[in-house]
């Protein structure tokens, strides 16, 4: 009966000490494989900083018909879309700030096929969980001998989306992905589920960019247009 009250005791006193704003425990963290897969951070070796000079671009082939494939897809992106997008990658890439939105996504994809070619086969990712939470879906595919990621930012402050690191440490890491690679986002809902709708009055009016006065608001449109830019770079990678 001692030991129960002891152990009650000392349950009592990690709640305590633990923090609201200290990330929720993850114990899928106790595999050795999950954990792995969780490491990535942002890396500015060469490998990762190294982009197709402007006169090489103009003068490449390539490059032209990619520009012209991204130049149409972009057409169809609504316009705020687009100036949050090029906002983004020119603050996760700073090398890229005077390119215009097509050039630096034509750039990244090429960077991509480089990547891709000097990697050992092996060493490409099969999956990347963005916004993993607990990992489950990560765990799952690591039981079936897949190779990839699992990123969050309760794992590590590279991962959060919302800071130029974390934007760029995604992008990069999508860059690694073997083609035909599954790429999964677990969005945040709360900014867009019906029970909220009264306080995040997304609505066609708005263009369902929502009551931006409120911080759930504007983080969950954040999420929404870095997960669409993501998600617009892989369809191009192959």
């Amino acid at each position: 009966m001692m030991k129960t009250d002891v152990d009650a005791g000392a349950r009592r006193k990690t709640k305590r000490k633990r923090k609201s704003t200290d990330p929720p425990p993850c114990p899928n963290m106790q595999l050795p494989c999950f954990k792995a897969a969780t490491s990535v951070r942002l890396r500015l070796t060469r490998r990762f900083t190294t982009f197709m000079p402007d006169d090489e671009l103009q003068q490449s082939e390539e490059a032209a018909q990619l520009g012209e494939q991204i130049g149409k897809f972009l057409g169809n992106v609504p316009r705020r879309h687009r100036r949050h997008w090029q906002k983004f990658l020119h603050r996760a890439y700073p090398e890229l700030k005077a390119n215009s939105l097509q050039d630096a996504m034509v750039k990244l994809v090429i960077r991509c096929w480089h990547l891709r070619s000097s990697a050992r086969p092996f060493a490409l990712h099969d999956f990347i969980e963005f916004c993993a939470g607990q990992g489950n879906l990560s765990v799952q595919c690591l039981k079936s001998f897949l190779h990839g990621l699992a990123l969050d930012k309760i794992y590590h402050s590279d991962h959060d989306m919302m800071t130029r690191v974390g934007l760029r440490c995604w992008i990069d890491a999508a860059g690694e992905t073997r083609p035909g690679a599954m790429v999964w986002f677990g969005t945040r809902c709360s900014s867009f589920v019906g029970m909220c709708r009264y306080h995040h009055n997304r609505v066609e009016a708005n263009g369902y960019w929502g009551n931006e006065e409120h911080k759930f608001v504007r983080d969950g449109n954040m999420q929404m247009v870095t997960y669409s830019a993501i998600l617009s770079l892989p369809a191009r990678l192959s």
